[in-house]
């Protein structure tokens, strides 16, 4: 819920946050829970077809299970998921 902390992680990680839209879900008030909320926005994103890899990075492990599982839907596209810590550092998942 900090936007500085958030931002700076991405900072910290050599990402250039500033060229990046951010889509939160939070505005979102249907019955899904917040993972499936997120990856409608990135299925939205991914029947573009101008993605052939994405990233994740979230502190939730099922946000990150869920944004996983989309691979079995987008076989061709690379997916790749971080789990994000609130001091900063992040581990693969």
């Amino acid at each position: 819920d900090n936007k500085e902390k958030f931002l700076n992680v991405f900072r910290k990680l050599g990402i250039d946050i500033d060229k990046i839209h951010v889509y939160r879900v939070g505005n979102d008030h249907g019955p899904e829970n917040i993972a499936v909320k997120k990856c409608k926005v990135i299925r939205r994103l991914l029947d573009t077809h101008k993605y052939d890899h994405v990233v994740m990075y979230d502190d939730s492990l099922d946000n990150l299970n869920e944004f996983k599982n989309l691979n079995k839907e987008f076989t061709n596209i690379s997916f790749n998921a971080y789990q994000a810590f609130h001091d900063g550092t992040v581990k693969v998942v």
